[in-house]
Formats: structure tokens, sequence, C-alpha cells
């Protein structure tokens, strides 16, 4: 697709003032690289983000909703507003460089059947960050729920080696390639579609609401026949965790705990149902009520307000499990 042709660009917001801000004075910058189509879908922020919005960016279309719909909902919504060929969805905590626009289309056209172009996110100082994910399996879901063994056994670190000498056996992040190759699944941070494809398979699914949405899109999308691309000399600078609060190798506290593994429990339902599925919860009930019983124990010698914490966290995550014990067919139930 010509650079000349309009891109749409959708950016979905949540109470991400600031932030918001940055990314669309950073589009504004590259403008230079072919005309943009941006519209902003604001889930009922109460900080200002959507009346930021309007007055300082006029060129923007914003649509300012009256609840929050997750972020499948609210791509969705935005992408039937949209005509262009091509659509770049965008996380309001990232940052595109000069160049990264150019570099995802080149690629996106360089495939005929690449369905989507993903970039290499950075930090802000530079560090490389996860940006293509192998699919699900218990494997990988065991150390997910576990992540701070992940972190002190350095398994990405360890990975990113093996890789080196047998590339083939991971299609994730720990790929050590700098040309675009095929992956499983892209960051929905930064993630470029063909509009045909995108529609093909329905575009996200709206049982997501948060977390998980894109990498269930892009196995869908491998499923009719079409390609996924991660494009690494597109670089996009993404502030991570500060919109969602997510530390790395920490598990994530409530909501976003909940909504990665109701998330995750409908992609095992539906893509890995039977056998496999019950596997998984059973794995996943197992650890979360371990991590319970180690919040609980540790606050027995604790102080009084350390102890409520840690018991109050550990109520959280039992209730996650007895969530998954009561349904029957993931998040269909």
């Amino acid at each position: 697709m010509s650079d000349s042709c309009p891109l749409g660009v959708i950016i979905v917001s949540y109470n991400t003032h600031q932030l918001l801000r940055k990314c669309l004075m950073t589009l504004q910058g590259v403008g230079q690289e072919g005309p943009l189509d941006i519209i902003v879908m604001d889930n009922a922020s109460t900080d200002g983000s959507a009346q930021m919005v309007s007055s300082e960016f006029p060129d923007v279309r914003l649509i300012a909703m009256d609840r929050n719909l997750g972020f499948a909902q609210a791509n969705n919504r935005a992408m039937s507003e949209m005509s262009p060929a091509e659509v770049l969805f965008l996380n309001p905590d990232a940052i595109v460089s000069p160049g990264t626009i150019t570099e995802m289309r080149k690629t996106l056209a360089a495939y005929p059947r690449a369905a989507a172009v993903g970039a290499q996110l950075v930090s802000e100082k530079g560090r490389l960050q996860p940006s293509s994910f192998a699919f699900p399996s218990l494997w990988r879901e065991f150390w997910n729920f576990l992540p701070e063994l992940k972190g002190v056994f350095r398994v990405r670190e360890l990975a990113s080696g093996i890789s080196r000498l047998i590339p083939q056996l991971w299609r994730g992040s720990y790929r050590a390639i700098s040309e675009a190759h095929q992956v499983d699944s892209i960051g929905g941070a930064c993630m470029l579609v063909r509009s045909d494809a995108f529609r093909q398979v329905g575009g996200f699914s709206d049982r997501f609401f948060l977390y998980h949405e894109e990498m269930e899109l892009c196995y869908r999308l491998r499923q009719r026949g079409w390609e996924v691309w991660l494009e690494p000399r597109a670089r996009v600078v993404h502030f991570e965790a500060q919109a969602s609060g997510v530390r790395r190798f920490r598990l994530p506290t409530m909501p976003i705990l909940g909504y990665r593994v109701e998330g995750m429990d409908y992609f095992w339902a539906t893509h890995r149902p039977g056998m496999p599925h019950a596997v998984w919860r059973f794995m996943a009930r197992s650890l979360l009520r371990l991590r319970a019983a180690l919040l609980r124990a540790a606050g027995c010698s604790a102080g009084r307000t350390v102890r409520t914490r840690l018991r109050e966290r550990a109520e959280e995550i039992r209730g996650i499990t007895r969530e998954l014990k009561e349904k029957k067919q993931g998040l269909d139930s």
C-alpha cells in the first residue's frame, strides 16, 4: 500500500491524559510519512482526556463513550467508523519513532498474506521489550502464574540464548532476529493490520475486556491462512505499565489479574477445548491457591497493616480460583 494512501490510526484511552497528549503530539510529527486518519476512543475517562483531545487536537476524531467498553469493543467500534485499507492500533502509552510507520507499511506491502505487522517495543531508555509472543502452552502458562521465578531463573535471557542456536524452537520475543519475520502473535501496543483481514475474522472478540485479545485475534488470522509479522526495524517507545500499573515479574493486582485469567480461560475454552482446557484450569487453580496460601502464611509474622493487606490480596486470588471452578464453559458460562 502506498504511503500516499490514508492510514487509519485507532487509540483507545482510559484515564491516560498526559500519555495520550504525548502520543498524539508524536503522531503530528510523523505526518510527512503519509496522511493519517486518527480516531481516539475515550472509554469514559474521568481525568479530562476527552476534553484535552477536543481542544488541543481538532483534526483528531474523538468518540467519547459514557462507559468503559474495554480494549476489544472500543477498537471494534472505532473500526466500524474507519474506511482506510490499513489501520494502526496504537496504545496511548506508545510513542511512534520517525520511520516506524513507513517500515511497518513496507513490510505489510511486501507480503500479500501478511494480515498484521508489529513493531519492536522499547523502553524510554532504549531497552528492548517483549513485542511478539508464542501462542499459549501449559509450560508458558506455568511461568506466567509464577512470574517472580521467571525473573529469578532469567527465563527470557535463557530462551534468547538458546534461540540463537535453534531459532525454530520459538516464535515469540526470544528469537534474536534483526530482519522482519513471522511470529505467532504481536503485542497490541502497536499493530498494523489489513482492514479486510481484520473484518474477515470478525475483529477482536468482544469476550475480552482487557489483555490477550490481540493474541486471540492473531490466532484466528493464522487459522484463516493469514500471516503475522514482526518488523524489528520499526521502533516504538512504550511506557510499559504506566497505563495499566502492571509490574514486570510480578503477578498483577485486581482487576487486571481477573481480566488476564478470564481472557486466557476463554482462549483455552475456545481454541484448546476438552482435556487441554481442563488441565490448564487445574494448573491455574492450583498455582493461584498456592500463592494465596503463601500470602496468608507471610501475613502471620507481619504487622497488622501488612497482614491485612496480604490477607486481602490472598482473598482476591482465592476469589479467582472459585470463579474458575464455578464456570462450566470458560467465559461462555
